[in-house]
């Protein structure tokens, strides 16, 4: 049996590892909110052609009486005589009045624009003509406290496609509309001008003639919070350096011998966990660094493909069958279905994240067709990781039933050898039962993140479920690389016997002796 030093190692790994991954999640959920909203409703900036005007221009409330009057906090009711020539929509962020400022501890801003109409009739014309969509030129400013002008940071032309519900007692419901998502939050405060480039049904109908459809536009700002963001950093910073010591304890044992197929799976695992709790997110202290959502997602990815080969691998080289043949083609199907997902996830993030790096009002969920790709997207991925997991969960059932069988060649074995193998195949239990766990929960989890990360949920509670996943799912991943590292490294007792060899391995080396 193995010696009771080993279950007390065993014990104490797993506990505090459980504690760690249970408070990390606890902290995610009901530690500081991930993520706050702001509702800003727009002024207007009215004048005779105030768009000819001030064509060039960043309008505030100060700049505007130049071309025109400032409207605030009355909605558009009384601009129905206006046409889109003259009104420019305008909104601080936050408000000029307000003490608050924007910090870099926010990391990224999110921006949603609320078209609020007044008709039932108007809306339902909408939809029966199909021309359910509104023109926006939408340009984005910065400043600093110590500034007084405004520096242009992006403009562009964005078309946004009204999705209303029809709900009880004949009025509907229309969901706000993605604006734009900047990456990095590098300043203290922004403006926004919005120029009516086309509104639906305004030059075919008499009776929605102008702006007398639009009762209101308003901003949804959403942002990562500072509190969220130092637990966040805390802890990539506290589990980081030890997944990357062990790592590296774990190759120098190696030595300079070939590495077996399992030991390259595990530094392939160790170096992108490590590689994940780097906290890069730094820089944006200091620098202005739009890109560091997409590097963060590639970085996750990784992991996620990480796991998903080294579980696959580990498995069949602990099967019934001899490893010595064993290659990565052996495993195609389960790293084909990882791959694929994580290529699937990858181009999806390219393709929203990617190019608002650049262009922050592009939004796959903007217009239809985009939008059936993004749901094309999120269906393969979630497609690949059941086939995955069913691939994952027939080698596990398989492996398990296998077990009792490799316990019954202990009875022909010599002392020496029997001591090894019955060493072996404890250390090859704990880490399979781990693996279980592990995979388990990772599975789990991701359809509920992957849905929200495309943007398919947002309430209070899925946030905070979603929080305490992002939290609990690193330093799960954590914990189970530590664990297998420090197994592995203390089954390395010489250069010639690794807690990769199988029963057959070991039966061969007892025999010689």
């Amino acid at each position: 049996m193995p010696k009771c030093g080993e279950y007390f190692r065993r014990f104490g790994i797993v506990f505090i590892g459980c504690l760690i991954t249970v408070a990390s999640f606890l902290l995610g959920a009901y530690g500081p909110a991930h993520t706050v909203s702001s509702t800003y409703g727009m002024s207007a900036c009215v004048g005779r052609n105030v768009v000819r005007r001030s064509e060039g221009e960043l309008l505030d409330a100060q700049s505007c009486r130049q071309f025109g009057e400032v409207y605030s906090d009355i909605g558009l009711e009384d601009l129905g005589r206006y046409s889109v020539e003259d009104v420019v929509l305008m909104v601080e962020l936050p408000y000029l009045n307000s003490r608050l400022s924007y910090s870099r501890w926010f990391q990224f801003m999110i921006v949603d624009i609320n078209l609020s109409l007044k008709s039932p009739n108007y809306i339902a014309k909408l939809i029966e003509s199909n021309a359910n969509f509104f023109a926006l030129d939408v340009t984005i400013a910065h400043q600093l406290r110590s500034e007084r002008g405004w520096r242009k940071l992006v403009n562009g032309t964005v078309i946004r496609y009204l999705h209303c519900a029809l709900q009880h007692y004949g009025h509907y419901h229309c969901d706000m509309l993605p604006l734009f998502e900047l990456g990095s939050l590098h300043h203290q405060r922004y403006l926004v001008n919005i120029k009516l480039r086309f509104i639906p049904l305004n030059d075919l109908m008499e009776e929605f003639k102008g702006l007398s459809q639009l009762s209101d536009v308003s901003l949804m700002e959403i942002h990562q919070t500072k509190g969220f963001t130092q637990v966040w950093w805390t802890l990539k910073s506290g589990l980081f350096p030890i997944t990357g010591l062990l790592l590296a304890v774990f190759i120098w044992k190696l030595g300079s011998r070939q590495r077996t197929l399992l030991e390259g799976a595990l530094i392939f695992l160790g170096a992108a966990v490590t590689g994940l709790g780097v906290p890069v997110e730094v820089l944006s202290l200091y620098y202005d660094c739009p890109w560091l959502i997409v590097f963060n997602d590639v970085r996750v990815g990784l992991v996620v493909l990480a796991l998903s080969a080294y579980w696959v691998i580990f498995i069949g080289e602990h099967s019934k069958v001899s490893p010595l043949d064993h290659t990565l083609g052996k495993y195609w199907k389960e790293l084909a279905a990882a791959s694929l997902g994580c290529i699937v996830l990858f181009v999806y993030e390219f393709c929203e994240r990617g190019i608002q790096v650049v262009y922050p009002f592009f939004s796959l969920w903007s217009t239809p067709h985009t939008q059936l790709m993004a749901n094309v997207f999120l269906a393969i991925s979630i497609t690949a990781a059941a086939l995955y997991s069913v691939m994952l969960l027939v080698r596990l059932v398989s492996v398990w039933l296998s077990v009792p069988e490799k316990e019954k060649v202990l009875e022909g074995m010599a002392e020496m050898p029997k001591a090894a193998y019955r060493r072996s195949m404890s250390q090859f239990k704990f880490l399979l039962t781990m693996l279980t766990i592990t995979a388990a929960v990772t599975l789990s989890t991701f359809i509920p993140t992957e849905i929200h990360d495309f943007g398919m949920e947002a309430s209070a509670a899925t946030m905070s479920i979603y929080s305490g996943i992002l939290t609990g799912s690193y330093a799960l991943w954590n914990v189970y690389t530590v664990i297998v590292l420090v197994e592995h490294i203390i089954g390395v007792q010489d250069k010639s016997r690794l807690i990769g060899y199988t029963a057959e391995r070991l039966l061969n080396k007892g025999s010689q002796e």
